[in-house]
């Protein structure tokens, strides 16, 4: 068995955990701070600046998640003809 797989079964699972969730919320920390200084820095121009990025927010937000996901919708590993299954 590969070591890491080994690992991953044997080791401890609070710390593991935290370790492997350190990289994605230090990530997430980092994402905060930037919106909230984009957000401070449109704020500075004006309330109408301001309300045209909270309408473009959602659409923003949509295509992000749109292009994240779509590699979750594509299969690891090749799916069988159809006219190959026996019923």
């Amino acid at each position: 068995m590969d070591p890491r797989t080994q690992h991953l079964l044997t080791a401890p699972p609070l710390p593991l955990l935290a370790r492997m969730a350190t990289p994605s919320t230090l990530a997430f920390l980092v994402q905060g701070v930037v919106s909230l200084a984009e957000v401070w820095f449109i704020g500075q121009l004006g309330s109408i600046s301001l309300a045209a990025i909270a309408l473009a927010f959602p659409l923003l937000m949509l295509t992000q998640t749109l292009s994240g996901g779509q590699w979750l919708m594509l299969p690891r590993h090749p799916l069988p003809e159809p006219w190959a299954q026996v019923t």
